[in-house]
This record gives structure tokens, C-alpha cells and sequence, in this order.
């Protein structure tokens, strides 16, 4: 009944075969990128139905059968290939064709070949606002392609179309004629001067207003304003008439402040765009002439209203902080009144030894920029100088809080007037790295109201429950030079080391955790022998114990394989050619009398495969794929490894990377792997090669 039901089978397989190789061949010219890769997949499921069905009819067959089977099994799996191939061709085909279209020509001789991002056509749900752009960039992109016919015009109109607009050409045939009807109704129902005028000026009468001094909202109105405008020229308006009427509207959606006169003298640069406070910088500039235009420079940021001349020492303190191992460690934080949270670099939390939290939290920046957090943890502190009061409080991980506290280290004098005073960091002139910065919840608690002044200009000093804490102006006339060309350097290393980051060929590869463990496998047991070859255990990741008996399926396969070869003497002559050589070259060994009967044993069948291209015209194929009575096979408890083969991409990229490159071919490479000895009786074969021998 199973060979009834295997043979049922094989004709539904193999007329699901025909059917579907007669249809591609006829559309073969018709079908697109999308459906060639759908057509491909179909083949692959049937590929896979075949090799399962003819390894039941193997196991099935009588011996005087299986000769059939193999002749039977080669052909079907030869045409599957040829009709592979042939998509392959097709899809190549279509692949250099769209490439023939962005190739951009110039005057010079010499021409250069740019690959263009594929372009997503607009989709249409029937909103009347959206009409006009999605007919423009449809017929830029299709209804103008003269490559294309009417009915795949029209195929693409419907691929896109949605909701209400769908509906209205759902019904008519795919034909050339009918994608000019279906644009007609489309334009019909759509576009409706009048709706929509008053639809772009209810969308330019309804912009968002600018709340603060910022050039995103500036960017924003701007690009709002031009885009109604050109939308009112596809109208065919006039709009030169109504500049008025729209300038009265940009005018209203103006900040107050906008219209404010500024103090053209002020020219102060930030040392460091990437800190997380608005006044952590030094004045870099005593120029005193109108200030230069706005750079995009992210290595910059404006400030104004600050007294030249200075550097502003912050709020800085030396504390103690407990670690994961009972003791504590010193570290240096901000108080920092302006924000709204505590933060600890990652250098910081790995050295204090503490666990951290999962959370991805966004932090608004200097400039409204943002970066996101790497986890959260907890901390307990204490000053410096004694322990007898704590603080508890949460602080999210980030890489960095800001650069060297102050940009550059003062001299010692400073300290001398507050040597009287329990500092809460008694190096507050040398500039050194933040480890923490303390949020406004903790900060503004410690302070006391308490302070002491040097004058005006000058640093003061403010009692804490950390000790007095030292900040405020410090005026200098030599830090000038020395500053901007640092800074400016630090950032600048920094975007050149990210762009040859960026260029560089990446060598990593990713692996599945059966492949990694398979890795791992060949790293721990394989050896090398006295003559220098690698010696290697076969990876199962399940107990050879699941194999069956395999013997007498080899045996009865063998024999069918032995009774098709004589009769034919070339091919036999060939196939005992090419066994003979694997025993001369030391590839397999003939198995000791006294361990014929071992039953932790497995039995590779084999069969011979002409290749009348190849240069070496029969190759003996072992299967390992063979079910033994247990229902396993060998290739079911072996892991499987990461590929061998490279992919075509790196392999190209690689001749980036040296200036000569060698092609060579090692001959039987991989029978060049011995296997170990504990595991050769896993993959026995069958051989004689004549029938007198037993």
C-alpha cells in the first residue's frame, strides 16, 4: 500500500512538473522581477518533493527497480535544474537591464555607472488632497515610460490604487486600451479644481505656528509654503498675484521675538557641541565685528550674551561611590540644576562593577539634539571626606556626558583663597574627565543658599552637603588659540576615524548557533596527524545510537547498481577507475575482517553521475541522505556547518582590499580532511569490483 501511495504520488509531482515548466515557458517574456522569484520558489518546493519521494521509493523498492528509479530521479531533477536556470538567466536578464537606465553619460570620454535606489511608486486611497502628487509622480514613472504597454500600466494602477479609488477601475480588464479609461475615471472623481484650492489654503492658513527660536520650525514652515505654492501651480494659478496674501501669512506664523534686533558683537563659539548642558562652554572669539554666517559645522554651536575673555567653571565635586564589591570608588560629578535626570558614563558603571537595567530612554541635548541611553542602574554616594551622610539615586548609562571639566587646567593660585574651606573637589582648576552628572532632584537639595565671592568676574564658592563647591568666571587672556584648535581637532579625528569606518570592507561574519556550534566543535577535537593533515570528528548534535540497520539497504541498492553497470562496460570500467583511486591515494581503507558484523555501523549507498561538460565525466556521489530502519539517516544527526563557498559580493570587494589578487584550484581539497578513526565506521560503503568476489 505505501508503494501504491509513493507511486500515486510521483505522477502527481511530476505532472505538477510539466504543468508548471510548459507555463513558464510560455510567460517566460511576460513575467517581472517579483513573479520570476515567486516562480522560482514553486520549483524549489517541487525540487524538495522530489528528493523526498524517491528516498521512500529507495527504501521500497525491489532490487531489479531501483536501477529505474535512479535513471528516473536524474532526468526529472535535470529538467528542474534547466528550468532554474533558465529564471536565473531571465532574472539576470532584468537586472541588467534596469541598470542600462542609470548609467549617467558625460561630455568627458570617460563615463561613470552609479546604482540607483529601486523606486516604490505612490499609493492613492482616494483623498483629494493627495491627487495631485500621486498623478504627478505616476506619470513621471509610468504613464511617460514608453517601454511599458497599456496593460501593464494599467497592472501598476491597480497595484497602487486603494480604499475608494480602487474600487473604481477593479472591474475593468487588464487590456491596453483600458488604462486610459481608468485614468479618465480617476481624473474624473479626483480632480476637482476648487476642492482643491480650498484644500491647499486650509493647509496653508493651518501650519504650525514657530514657538521658539528654532531653525527645524524655521525649515518646516518653509518647506510647508513652497509645497502649496508649487501644488497651486499644477492648478495653472496664477500665484505671483497672491505673493501678498501668503507672505501675510508666513508673517503671522513668525515668533515674537523674531522681529528683535540682536547684538551683532557677541561672537562666542561652543568648545563642544556634544555635552547635555546649554552653558558648558569657554569664549574662543574677542572678535568684536558682525558675526560670521551660520556653518553647518556639527563640531560648533552659537552662544551669545557671554563675556569674552573667560572660561566658566562648573559646579563640579569629588565623591565616593559604593562598588559591587563592598568597597567604594572616587568619582568625579556635575551638579547640573538644568537637567532633568542623573547620568553615569559606561567606562564609570564597568569599573564601579554594577548590574544595569534594560531601558532605551531619548535625552534631549545641547541644540535640541538627542541621544538614547544604554540601561539604568542605581548608585549610593558620599563626599569625599566622610561618610556619615549618603545619597541614593538612579542614573541612566550613556558613552559620554561631556568633555574635559574645565576645557583646560588653571593655575594653582586659584585654590589658595578658599584653602580654608572643605572643598567638594579640591582639584576643581585641573581639568579632568565627568564621570556623573547629578540631576536637578538631588542637586538643588544639596545646596545650603551659603556662598563666598572673589568679586566680580571672579569665581565663588557655594556650601553643600558635598563641601563648598567652586565655580563661576575665570578670566584669562592666553587660552585663546589653544582651545579652538583643540576642540576643533578632537571632533575633527573623530569624523575622519567614522568616515574610513564607514569605507571600510567589513570582515564579520554572522552565524546561526547551530553553526557557531559546529565551530566550535572543529576547534575543540580537530588534530593534526605526523604528515601534517587535519584529523576531524564528525559534528552530530544527536547520539549515532538513532541509527538504524543500513546494511541491507546498501546491499540490495549495490547489487541493482552492480546489475545496471554491466551492461554497461564503459561506464563500469570508469566507475572501478575511480573507486581504485580512492583506495591508491589513501582516501578509504578496506574494513577488517573481524569487524564486518559491528552493528554501530552506517552504509553510504552510492550511484555513478555523468557529466558530459565536465572535465571528469563520472563522479561517484555517496548518499548520505539513505534512511535507515530507524527512519534516520547519517545527514540527520549531523550538524550543519556555516557555508564554505564565499558569496560573489565579498569575494568582489576583497579585490579592494589587496593590490594582486591569485586564482588557483586545489585538486581533491577536501579529500585532503581525514576523519578520525572513531568515526569511520559511520560512513562504510560497498565495493567490489567483480561479481565473483563476495
Amino acid at each position: 500500500m505505501k508503494s501504491k501511495a509513493c507511486l500515486n504520488q510521483k505522477k502527481a509531482i511530476i505532472s505538477s512538473l510539466t504543468r508548471l515548466k510548459n507555463k513558464t515557458l510560455q510567460d517566460i517574456n511576460e513575467l517581472d522581477s517579483t513573479e520570476l522569484k515567486i516562480r522560482k520558489n514553486r520549483f524549489d518546493v517541487i525540487g524538495e518533493e522530489l528528493k523526498t519521494l524517491f528516498d521512500n521509493l529507495f527504501s521500497l523498492a525491489k532490487d531489479d527497480e531501483i536501477e529505474g528509479y535512479i535513471l528516473e530521479k536524474q532526468e526529472l531533477l535535470d529538467t528542474w535544474e534547466e528550468m532554474l536556470i533558465l529564471l536565473e538567466r531571465r532574472v539576470s536578464h532584468l537586472n541588467k537591464t534596469n541598470k542600462s537606465t542609470e548609467v549617467i553619460h558625460t561630455r568627458n570620454s570617460d563615463s561613470t555607472e552609479i546604482k540607483l535606489p529601486t523606486l516604490s511608486l505612490p499609493t492613492f486611497s482616494g483623498v483629494i488632497d493627495e491627487w495631485l502628487t500621486f498623478s504627478d509622480l505616476f506619470q513621471a514613472a509610468v504613464t511617460n515610460n514608453q517601454n511599458l504597454t497599456g496593460a501593464q500600466k494599467l497592472q501598476y494602477l491597480k497595484g497602487v490604487l486603494k480604499g475608494d479609488a480602487q474600487k473604481i477601475v477593479q472591474s475593468l480588464p487588464i487590456t491596453d486600451g483600458n488604462f486610459q479609461i481608468a485614468w479618465d475615471l480617476l481624473k474624473e472623481r479626483y480632480f476637482h479644481k476648487r476642492e482643491i484650492l480650498s484644500s491647499l489654503m486650509k493647509k496653508l492658513m493651518n501650519i504650525s505656528p514657530i514657538t521658539c527660536e528654532s531653525h527645524a520650525q524655521i525649515l518646516k514652515l518653509v518647506d510647508s509654503t513652497k509645497e502649496c505654492v508649487r501644488l497651486l501651480k499644477t492648478l495653472d494659478l496664477k500665484v505671483e498675484g497672491t505673493a501678498d496674501i501668503i507672505l501675510m501669512f508666513i508673517i503671522q506664523f513668525n515668533e515674537p521675538n523674531s522681529s528683535i534686533p540682536r547684538d551683532a558683537n557677541n561672537s562666542v563659539l561652543s568648545a563642544s557641541a556634544k555635552v547635555f548642558h546649554p552653558v558648558v562652554f569657554d569664549a574662543t572669539s574677542t572678535d568684536t565685528g558682525p558675526n560670521p554666517p551660520n556653518v553647518n559645522n556639527p563640531s560648533i554651536t552659537s552662544c551669545s550674551g557671554f563675556d569674552s575673555n573667560s572660561q566658566v567653571l562648573l559646579c563640579t565635586a569629588l565623591v565616593n561611590v559604593c562598588d559591587s564589591f563592598g568597597g567604594t570608588r572616587l568619582c568625579r560629578v556635575l551638579l547640573d540644576p538644568g537637567s532633568q535626570a542623573c547620568l553615569i558614563t559606561n567606562s564609570c558603571l564597568e569599573r564601579l562593577g554594577l548590574p544595569r537595567k534594560r531601558t532605551n530612554v531619548r535625552i534631549s541635548c545641547l541644540g535640541a539634539s538627542d541621544t538614547r541611553t544604554n540601561g539604568i542602574s542605581e548608585i549610593k554616594f558620599t563626599p569625599h571626606f566622610t561618610s556619615n551622610i549618603s545619597f541614593v539615586t538612579s542614573v541612566y548609562v550613556v558613552n559620554k556626558i561631556v568633555g574635559q571639566l574645565p576645557h583646560f587646567s588653571l593655575d594653582s593660585s586659584w585654590s589658595e583663597p578658599f584653602s580654608d574651606l572643605k572643598l567638594a573637589d579640591p582639584t576643581f582648576f585641573k581639568s579632568g574627565p565627568i564621570d556623573i552628572l547629578i540631576g536637578v532632584n538631588i542637586a538643588l537639595p544639596m545646596l545650603k543658599g551659603q556662598s563666598l565671592s572673589l568679586g566680580d568676574n571672579k569665581p565663588f564658592a557655594v556650601r553643600s552637603d558635598l563641601g563648598w563647591i567652586v565655580a563661576g568666571n575665570v578670566p584669562s587672556e592666553d587660552m585663546f588659540s589653544s582651545i579652538a584648535v583643540n576642540s576643533i581637532q578632537v571632533v575633527t579625528d573623530e569624523l575622519v576615524s567614522n568616515f574610513w569606518k564607514l569605507d571600510s570592507v567589513s570582515e564579520a561574519s554572522l552565524l546561526t548557533s547551530e553553526e557557531r556550534a559546529c565551530e566550535d566543535h572543529f576547534i575543540d577535537t580537530h588534530v593534526r596527524n605526523e604528515d601534517g593533515r587535519y584529523v576531524v570528528r564528525l559534528p552530530f548534535h544527536s547520539s549515532p545510537s538513532k541509527l538504524g540497520d543500513s546494511r541491507e539497504s546498501a546491499i540490495r541498492r549495490f547489487k541493482s547498481l552492480e546489475h545496471s553497470l554491466i551492461k554497461k562496460p564503459a561506464i563500469y570500467s570508469q566507475y572501478r577507475d575511480f573507486m581504485q583511486e580512492y583506495l591508491t591515494l589513501g582516501h578509504m581503507e578496506l574494513v577488517p575482517k573481524n569487524d564486518y558484523a559491528k552493528r554501530e555501523a552506517y552504509y553510504l549507498p552510492h550511484h555513478a553521475v555523468l557529466r558530459d561538460s565536465s572535465t571528469t565525466k563520472l563522479r561517484v556521489v555517496f548518499d548520505a541522505s539513505a534512511k535507515s530502519t530507524s527512519g534516520y539517516s547519517l545527514n540527520d544527526i549531523l550538524m550543519v556547518g556555516p557555508r564554505v563557498q564565499r558569496d560573489v559580493y565579498p569575494i568582489r570587494l576583497s579585490f579592494r582590499t589587496f593590490q594582486i589578487s591569485v586564482c588557483a584550484d586545489l585538486e581533491k581539497m577536501f579529500r585532503q580532511i581525514r576523519i578520525s578513526s572513531e568515526d569511520t565506521n559511520w560512513q562504510r560503503i560497498l565495493w567490489r569490483d567483480n561479481q565473483r568476489r563476495r
